[in-house]
């Protein structure tokens, strides 16, 4: 089964941050970029219980790997 991750308005472009980081192979810095926003990033099962603990800060990211 796929996994959900839902984030926050707010962490969209610090996601887009770790992902580059991860493509130039800086795992190591990917991984304190995400550790740095983990408030407003959540991997769940059920995307709408995320969506109400991340309600504050819209619009919801659903992103499936």
């Amino acid at each position: 089964m796929d996994k959900i991750i839902a984030a926050s308005g707010m962490a969209l472009q610090i996601l887009a941050n770790s992902v580059g980081a991860w493509e130039m192979g800086d795992i190591t810095k990917a991984n304190e970029i995400i550790e740095s926003i983990s408030s407003l990033v959540e991997v769940c099962e059920d995307i709408h219980n995320c969506a109400i603990r991340l309600q504050g800060e819209p619009p919801i990211a659903v992103i499936y790997y």
